[in-house]
């Protein structure tokens, strides 16, 4: 079964990974966040598993951040 995409319905969901930059601490951290797009339309979207997922991915680089000193 494939994700199709909800805007435009031709395409397909495509799983991305994309480099986001935060500030932490004065600092900036660099980290990797997944999102989905459609191979059609280009139409992106975080769902709500992904968020759960950068979330981790988010806290995990603060608590190295925080080891570094």
């Amino acid at each position: 079964m494939r994700d199709e995409c909800k805007k435009c319905f031709d395409g397909e969901m495509v799983l991305k990974i994309e480099d986001e930059e935060l500030q932490y601490r004065g600092k900036p951290l660099v980290v990797k966040l997944p999102y989905a797009e459609c191979n059609s339309c280009g139409f992106d979207v975080v769902s709500y598993e992904l968020m759960v997922e950068g979330d981790a991915i988010v806290k995990e680089a603060k608590r190295k951040a925080d080891a570094e000193g």
